[in-house]
């Protein structure tokens, strides 16, 4: 038996058909796609410490995140080696300008990793960067490295270091104008390849370069505001006798730090355990963007 449908009640349910339709394809449309879901990947810049240079410091960490797909960056800071064509010109200024204008390039964010020295000058740079653009640094990581308080230098830091090596007699070598500081060759092995042996020693050792002393010198200037609002992760070396690690958790104690790290290393982490500090840096970048190193 067969109903008699009414023209008026076909129309009706056409048209709520259509618009059924109409919203299932709205919302395919409106679907994002995967590469869309997943957050930008944030770009690392390296910044090395006193008497390395780019190359030698982070060449390996740097190799093994490309594998792992991040975009990496490691900054040259001026007058390595004492250059004399940038030597006289050089200040903590110098440092802080070359890592600024590399992260400024970037079009996404940017996790700053500063090793020894280089952690002074990746918190000048996020307090500078911090203040035109928040969102910028997303988080600032210190691998052995010197954490200023407002006002602090390389210099005033050292002297507070009572554990460190580096200011033993015979360790250092300043040239006659006070421009340059260089590591006597029989100590560069014990304090920048603790742990190490063979050619991981020899590589680590024909990479320390001279230093220029008036970097040393320079003041942080640091605000609650600015670089305090950056996310500070601390990556703890147990046998440094560079920076020691009791004076590490010192300098770290006096922030809010995110999260802790330790490697049972010498100051030279990023050549004697390369994966551990691309693991640590990875567990880094998944907490503040949700990441995964692959």
């Amino acid at each position: 038996m067969f109903m008699k449908v009414k023209p008026v009640r076909i129309l009706i349910v056409c048209l709520a058909a259509m618009e059924l339709l109409s919203g299932c394809s709205s919302v395919r449309q409106s679907r994002k796609t995967d590469s869309e879901l997943i957050p930008a990947k944030p770009t690392f810049v390296f910044v090395h410490g006193a008497f390395q240079n780019a190359a030698s410091t982070w060449g390996a960490v740097s190799a093994s995140l490309e594998k792992k797909g991040f975009n990496h960056l490691a900054v040259d800071l001026p007058a390595r080696d004492c250059a004399a064509s940038e030597l006289q010109t050089t200040n903590l200024d110098s440092y802080v300008n070359a890592v600024q204008k590399v992260v400024e390039a970037q079009s996404g964010s940017v996790i700053l990793v500063g090793h020894s020295f280089g952690g002074i000058t990746v918190s000048q740079v996020a307090e500078k960067v911090s203040a035109t653009s928040k969102d910028k640094i997303i988080a600032s990581v210190y691998l052995a490295a010197y954490l200023p308080q407002n006002g602090e230098s390389l210099r005033t830091l050292t002297k507070e270091d009572k554990e460190s090596l580096l200011g033993q007699k015979g360790t250092l070598s300043v040239s006659e104008d006070k421009r340059c500081v260089s590591i006597a060759d029989s100590q560069k092995a014990h304090l920048f390849a603790t742990g190490m042996s063979g050619d991981e020693q020899t590589k680590v050792v024909a990479s320390v370069l001279s230093e220029p002393t008036v970097p040393m010198g320079g003041a942080v200037q640091l605000t609650a505001t600015n670089f305090g609002e950056v996310p500070k992760y601390y990556i703890h070396t147990k046998r440094d006798v560079v920076l020691s690690y009791n004076f590490q958790k010192v300098m770290a104690a006096k922030y809010k730090i995110a999260e802790s790290f330790e490697i049972d290393s010498g100051h030279g982490p990023y050549a004697s355990h390369v994966q551990e500090v691309v693991s640590i840096l990875g567990q880094i970048a998944q907490q503040d963007i949700g990441v995964a190193l692959k």
